[in-house]
């Protein structure tokens, strides 16, 4: 519509589509010992895997919870305390991976009086298809051996204000 001359020009021209799409894959997250005899009582020490450990989302566990690995018991079954001296295992568990796609749509309008002074209408949308992107921050006992109950258990969202769709509208001038 760019070549679009008078109302059609008006009416069909003057379009701007911008997106942005992020995507990265989960983060590494290390189990920690809980409070098993623990060397240092502020932090506790990464947990040992025992046997093959593979997280795999599930948006339902046993009890109805998003949580980060189908079987919760036996994925915590993998794991035994580390022991005095020893090191345990690090960047074990693979979180949940982020994608979101931001999209925005402006219009421009030229004003009739000079080619100078302008209108332009926005319409930005952010997480446009709303996708829901879990948090799997290693905090509340959720991936300890101190935690039975809440092993793996996913219990917030993450983006901006919780990572649910957002829309901006707005009007500029220009002169």
């Amino acid at each position: 519509g760019g070549n679009a001359r008078g109302f059609l020009g008006q009416l069909i021209g003057g379009f701007t589509a911008t997106g942005v799409l992020r995507y990265h894959s989960g983060f590494p997250l290390t189990p920690d010992n809980g409070f098993n005899f623990p060397t240092n009582f502020f932090i506790q020490g990464a947990a040992t895997v025992i046997r093959p450990l593979r997280s795999s989302f599930t948006r339902r566990d046993s009890s109805g919870n998003p949580n980060l690995f189908s079987n919760p018991q036996e994925a915590r079954a993998s794991l035994a305390p580390t022991r005095f001296g020893e090191v345990g295992s690090r960047n074990a568990i693979r979180a949940p991976a982020y994608s979101t796609f931001d999209f925005g749509l402006h219009k421009r309008i030229f004003l009739p009086w000079s080619e100078k002074h302008n209108i332009e209408l926005r319409a930005t949308f952010f997480n446009l298809f709303n996708t829901v992107n879990f948090s799997a921050r290693p905090f509340e006992n959720r991936f300890s051996l101190s935690g039975p109950s809440t092993f793996g258990r996913i219990t917030e969202t993450v983006g901006p204000r919780g990572g649910a769709r957002e829309m901006e509208f707005a009007i500029r001038y220009s002169f």
